[in-house]
């Protein structure tokens, strides 16, 4: 979990902190600003949830983040049209998860330096 902690958002983060930490989630060489949050679930575990602001290129939404049992989720919403499925079509919003998320994931497994 540390390593999502540190590495809330793809590009090069600064940590989710509980006040909440500005990062720069680059989209396609874009700027896309939002705010890195360390919270918890109704249980109490940890959660990181990046927020977007009005500058962020898909204003207004989130992106969570959890692990347990070992896996890694990623939910999210947002009202921005960009993030229409119904626009852009089911697998380019697949691909495009894929590209942003999948490819931070990867960069943290690869980086772990626990037992596997």
């Amino acid at each position: 979990m540390q390593a999502l902690i540190n590495m809330p958002t793809p590009g090069v983060p600064s940590a989710a902190t509980l006040q909440g930490t500005l990062n720069n989630a680059m989209v396609a060489g874009r700027n896309n600003w939002v705010t890195s949050y360390l919270t918890s679930d109704t249980g109490g575990a940890p959660v990181v949830a990046n927020i977007t602001g009005s500058n962020s290129l898909f204003a207004s939404g989130y992106v969570a983040r959890t692990i347990a049992g070992g896996l890694v989720r990623t939910y999210g919403e947002g009202t921005n049209w960009k993030q229409s499925p119904l626009i852009s079509g089911f697998d380019i919003q697949a691909v495009a998860n894929e590209v942003v998320w999948g490819a931070q994931m990867k960069k943290i497994v690869d980086d772990c330096t626990c037992k596997r």
